[in-house]
């Protein structure tokens, strides 16, 4: 029985009982009807539905990476406000930021901080309009302090002579601490030569301000007098000092709040102007339309689309998002006919760093007085477990700021710690016969040397690391009795257990123990871009040597990388072994062929099968994640590859991506086998584990002096500061690290209530830095142990025993950092022979297909179907000049495959007419774009204005780099415009006399299960019969066919299709003979391509021509090779099938069979 919903019903008299179940009952059903969606995906839609109101446009694009646009506007910054300064605040400027690189990464943390001001030591800062202008006090005050400096220059070296003697006679009483250089002779006189060159204009290294009258570290019993040099000084140290003073803010504060100012306009206006929206500007556009204008109206409007709202996760909230619901809803004073439901757990809190912020929930929460309703009772874990974690937080809310730091002098605390209630578990976690596994550990780590002595961080983590491997090793031996009993037993798995971290470099040590156990494992939270691993630089250096196989040392650099893993025997091998050497050399030389013809993903894949890359990295502890680098950095390239054009474009992107990784192609998962899950702590938040470690449970990191913190304004206002000052006051650094500590203990709490049965933690005695006195009390744990009073290691030892008191679920293992080394290193072969139940680490059976797999739905192209591919992703050509590239390079690749044993791949740019104009892809498209504009302008306009074609071609020949082209390419076009061409029916046709035509007609053709053996076997019989031509690659057409068709026309009558083909068939017009125009046409299956178009031409006049007949009305198919247009055959392949092939075709799309005596 549900206790709410029998609550519920005694809200209502029972003659109403069976109504409110029906409507209960609809509500369930119709619940899949509810929208759905992020907080910023709901902000999108609002913007686009209610466009008119939010002021928005109808169509916007959403930019998920910001960060290259950030970076173009920081230098177009630099550009504005760095260049036009005067050298002294130049000078300025670039002692803080040496350029706009290091700007954006200071600055980017202070954009869109809305409700939030920029503060240096709690003052806000000011936006003045120039950046000279800001800087003027800042110049002022290093030109007074340029001006005595000088003046101390000129007196010390007026007097040096009198000054050095001084010197001497007080070096005895020279304070030897303040004044190392004063214990030797040699020292004194380097320190007094170096004064002499400050006296002369260098920069003194040393704190000159101890050299003045006033400065000076003396010891007893000794006395300057009051030279004019050295009070010189102090004056000069006062002006210092006055400038360094906190209320002087300086110039890199002054230039970050002004580059801040003029981004976020910069950043609005361009995304403004060019219809496109980041992230943060959803939440932007949106509360500013609700608070603008026509922000009421919009608000009702968006009430009445959505009278119900349920916000899940509110605790991680930010202002401005809460400020958007607040407008709409009313949070505070929300009326009967609109509901809107905040859920969220304040105590798991824990993204300040994604700007999410607990003080708006306690806003919320404040507002929402007297209508809170808590979800008291803990289904994930079991009881004993929840009573352990109720025991360790109840404990830590008998101190005075409570359990999580909320808690003000008066008593108030708007956080509290509620007793969780247990439902249970149905299974209990043994770990012998009869003994159930405590449900909670403390892994006490002390010094084995000095029980006493306080533990650094390094020490803490290989220790600990250690023990956790050796617990988990020991669990999931298969001689353990480790188990789940309840209804039935099943043993602790290493998918069973996590082990939780704050980060990745806690992951790396932790992973680092269990494989020296023999135990695998899988970091779920790794962020890193895989161009920052070590494989990206081996993949590099494979394609520098395929692209340049004749560079000897770019092989050797090749074969030397460890992804590879030739040992040092076979690399001495290579200096010793001549004819061992020739024979890498031809593989790289046959790799560089392949990547040409085939690409740069089978050319990785045929250098990692001859190399044994893959079977020798599955032996390797951290053999797949490596592997998974590489197929992961190969297919990139591949993928790549198809914008960069060539194999050094290649080479140039892929170090480009390695110089600067950024957060692009993530490194993905390397198994999704039974592994011991690695988390941080961050993304284990609303997941549970059987099993959780939190080895470094009491690591933390304090608040450093240079990083940015969000502050509360000191009139104690909902309002945020960001204070940017490097100096903080001692208050702003308490409340920082207050800040700190309180969300770790919030982090601390998610860690702990991921588990379900059972718990493990480390803690120990921990210090932080050179410092030897124990810090553990600023750790969340220590906090939870001693309320945040400094404990030492009695005191650790008794808190510990007194939660073990408190909580029987709860024990404590004392472990001593010369005891975990032990654990670490004992028998491991013992570990190795199997003694451990891995079976992620065995080759698991193939799995069996328990279903028939669908025939899959595309969408194909005459491009893709003469493609050699396999079934797999297929990218549909979007637009004509996608087609058009496709086409162009597969006819490359496959003269370069003609060629390449035969010809050289170079031409000779003497030739005559367009035989001289190079060959290859991009010259291919450049033609057809050529033909395009001709043809949108008017075949007869582009012939008659000779300047507006001229202005044409050479303006497209400038964004290429080939103005040495224009000419001939003018004179090409004008004459292929004007070229009398004779058709098969003898027909003239002159393309500057068509009146019906169509440029790049889109066509979209259904296929139903279409067999491409059929089309070839119909193209055989058909089209230029009895000449050889290749096979098509065997595919299942099933879904739609969509193709560009060049030139779409009507001549005497008939309707024609035309294509455009730049082939290089030879260096004359004497190639183009009909014989090369057959083959060129069979060799690149151009007749497979012009039966799809003759189909869709077919289709589309049979429903547009009342009494169309395809002998009366269709001319045919018409081919022109443009580089030929001035041979006897005027580059020209006509060919019309006949009716019985169009009608078989047509009948083979409409997924009917071929009738008897058809293929």
């Amino acid at each position: 029985h549900d206790t709410s919903l029998l609550a519920l019903r005694e809200d209502y008299p029972e003659s109403d009982w069976l109504r409110c179940a029906q409507q209960l009952t609809l509500a369930a059903q119709s619940m899949d009807q509810s929208a759905i969606s992020t907080i910023h995906g709901w902000c999108y839609r609002m913007l686009r539905e209610h466009a008119f109101d939010s002021g928005s446009l109808f169509r916007q694009q959403l930019i998920t990476q910001m960060q290259d646009v950030l970076a173009e506007l920081v230098r177009d910054y630099w550009r504005q406000h760095f260049y036009r300064l005067d050298p002294a605040c130049v000078a300025l400027v670039q002692a803080s930021f040496a350029g706009p690189g290091e700007l954006l990464k200071a600055v980017r943390g202070l954009l869109n901080k809305t409700q939030t001001t920029v503060t240096f030591n709690g003052q806000p800062l000011q936006v003045e309009a120039g950046l000279e202008q800001a800087l003027a006090p800042v110049i002022k005050r290093h030109a007074h302090s340029a001006a005595e400096q000088q003046a101390a220059r000129e007196l010390w070296l007026q007097h040096w002579d009198e000054l050095s003697a001084l010197l001497d006679s007080l070096r005895p009483g020279l304070s030897k601490r303040s004044y190392p250089a004063a214990k030797t002779e040699d020292d004194f006189v380097s320190l007094k030569e170096s004064l002499h060159r400050w006296a002369q204009g260098e920069e003194f290294e040393d704190k000159l301000e101890r050299f003045g009258y006033n400065g000076l570290q003396l010891n007893k019993g000794y006395s300057a007098p009051e030279h004019p040099a050295l009070l010189a000084i102090d004056r000069w140290a006062e002006v210092e000092q006055d400038a360094a003073a906190r209320h002087r803010i300086p110039a890199r504060a002054i230039v970050l709040q002004h580059a801040r100012h003029w981004l976020e306009q910069a950043l609005e206006q361009r995304i403004h102007s060019r219809a496109e929206l980041g992230f943060d500007d959803l939440l932007l556009q949106l509360d500013r339309a609700l608070h603008g204008a026509q922000g009421e109206q919009l608000a009702a409007q968006i009430r009445a689309q959505y009278p119900v709202a349920l916000i899940d996760e509110f605790q991680d909230t930010d202002p401005l998002q809460y400020r958007i619901f607040n407008r709409i809803y009313g949070i505070a004073d929300a009326p009967n006919e609109q509901v809107v439901v905040l859920i969220g757990d304040p105590k798991q809190s824990i993204y300040s760093f994604r700007n999410a912020d607990i003080h708006t929930y306690l806003a919320a929460r404040t507002a929402t007085t007297g209508r809170h309703f808590h979800l008291g009772t803990n289904f994930r874990s079991s009881k004993s477990l929840v009573d352990a974690v109720n025991a360790c937080f109840e404990h830590a809310d008998q101190f005075p700021a409570g359990a999580f730091c909320f808690r003000d002098a008066s008593g108030d605390d708007p956080l509290p710690f509620h007793p969780v209630k247990a439902n249970g578990r149905p299974e209990i976690l043994y770990q012998s016969a009869d003994t159930a596994a405590a449900a909670m550990t403390f892994w006490h780590l002390s010094d084995a040397d000095d029980a006493e002595a306080a533990i650094s961080k390094e020490r803490y983590q290989r220790s600990l690391g250690a023990v956790c491997a050796a617990r988990i090793a020991t669990i999931l031996q298969s001689d353990s009795e480790w188990r789940f009993a309840g209804a039935s037993e099943q043993r602790v798995r290493a998918s069973d257990i996590a082990i939780l971290v704050r980060d990745r470099h806690e992951a790396a040590a932790i992973r680092e123990h269990l494989q020296q156990h023999g135990l695998a494992s899988v970091y779920l939270s790794d962020q890193e871009s895989v161009f920052a691993t070590p494989e990206a630089h081996d993949v590099l250096r494979w394609l520098i040597a395929c692209a340049e196989p004749a560079n000897e040392s770019a092989v050797r650099a090749a074969l030397s990388t460890a992804s590879l893993g030739l040992t040092v025997d076979a690399l001495r091998r290579l200096n010793e072994d001549e004819q061992h050497w020739e024979d890498q050399a031809e593989l790289f030389r046959l790799l560089s062929q392949h990547w040409q013809t085939n690409g740069v993903l089978p050319m990785l894949r045929e250098l990692m099968q001859k190399h044994h890359v893959p079977q020798r990295l599955v032996q390797l502890v951290d053999g797949e994640r490596v592997l998974t680098n590489l197929l992961h950095l190969a297919e990139y390239l591949q993928q790549a590859s198809v914008e960069f054009e060539g194999e050094q474009a290649l080479i140039r992107h892929l170090r480009e991506m390695i110089d600067n990784p950024g957060d692009e192609e993530i490194l993905r998962l390397e198994s999704d086998a039974e592994l011991i899950r690695i988390v941080t702590i961050h993304k284990s938040k609303g997941l549970q584990y059987p099993l959780v470690f939190l080895p470094f449970a009491a690591s933390w990191r304090p608040i450093r002096k240079d990083w940015t913190v969000m502050l509360p304004m000191a009139d104690q206002t909902q309002q945020r500061r960001l204070e940017i000052s490097p100096d903080r006051d001692d208050a702003d650094t308490a409340l920082a690290e207050q800040e700190r500590l309180a969300e770790d203990l919030r982090l601390l709490y998610v860690a702990m209530t991921r588990a379900v049965h059972g718990l493990w933690l480390g803690v120990g005695l921990l210090k932080y830095g050179n410092s030897n006195k124990p810090r553990l009390h600023e750790s969340a744990l220590g906090y939870l142990l001693a309320g945040g009073q400094e404990i030492d290691a009695g005191g650790l030892s008794a808190a510990l025993a007194d939660l073990q008191q408190r909580c029987g679920d709860i024990t404590v293992e004392t472990v001593t950092t010369q005891q975990s080394h032990a654990d670490d290193d004992h028998d491991k072969s013992e570990v190795f022979s199997s003694s451990v139940n891995k079976p992620a680490t065995e080759l698991q059976p193939a799995r069996k297909a328990e279903h028939t797999r669908p025939t899959p739905w595309w969408i194909s192209s005459y491009s893709l179907i003469t493609q050699v591919t396999v079934a797999g992703d297929r990218v549909e050509p979007e637009q004509p000049q996608d087609e058009q590239a496709l086409e162009e390079r597969m006819a490359q690749e496959s003269e370069l495959d003609q060629s390449v044993l035969s010809t050289p791949r170079s031409f000779d740019r003497n030739d005559p007419g367009l035989h001289g104009f190079a060959r290859g892809p991009a010259q291919g498209t450049f033609l057809h774009n050529l033909l395009e504009w001709a043809c949108a302008e008017g075949f007869a306009n582009a012939v008659s204005d000779d300047t507006r074609r001229l202005e044409a071609i050479t303006s497209r020949c400038r964004v290429k780099g080939w103005q040495d082209e224009v000419q001939r390419l003018d004179a090409w076009l004008k004459g292929f415009l004007q070229q009398t061409f004779t058709l098969h029916n003898q027909s003239n046709l002159v393309l500057t006399t068509l009146q019906n035509l169509q440029p790049e007609m889109e066509f979209l053709l259904p296929a139903h299960s279409v067999d491409t053996a059929d089309i070839d076997a119909l193209c055989h019989q058909y089209l230029l019969p009895g000449h050889p031509r290749p096979r098509l690659q065997p595919t299942d057409l099933n879904g739609m066919l969509k193709g560009f068709i060049d030139l779409s026309f009507e001549h005497d009558g008939k309707y024609y299709v035309a294509d455009w083909k730049s082939n290089h068939l030879g260096r004359n017009d004497t190639a183009y003979h009909e014989a090369a125009l057959t083959k060129a046409v069979l060799e690149h299956r151009y007749d497979v391509q012009y039966a799809l178009y003759l189909l869709a031409l077919h289709r589309l006049l049979r429903v547009r021509l009342p009494d169309y007949d395809y002998q009366q009305h269709v001319g045919g198919a018409v081919y022109f090779f443009l580089r030929g247009y001035q041979a006897d055959t005027q580059g020209v392949l006509m060919d019309r099938p006949p009716a019985v092939f169009i009608h078989a075709l047509d009948q083979l799309f409409a997924g009917k069979p071929l009738t008897e005596g058809q293929p």
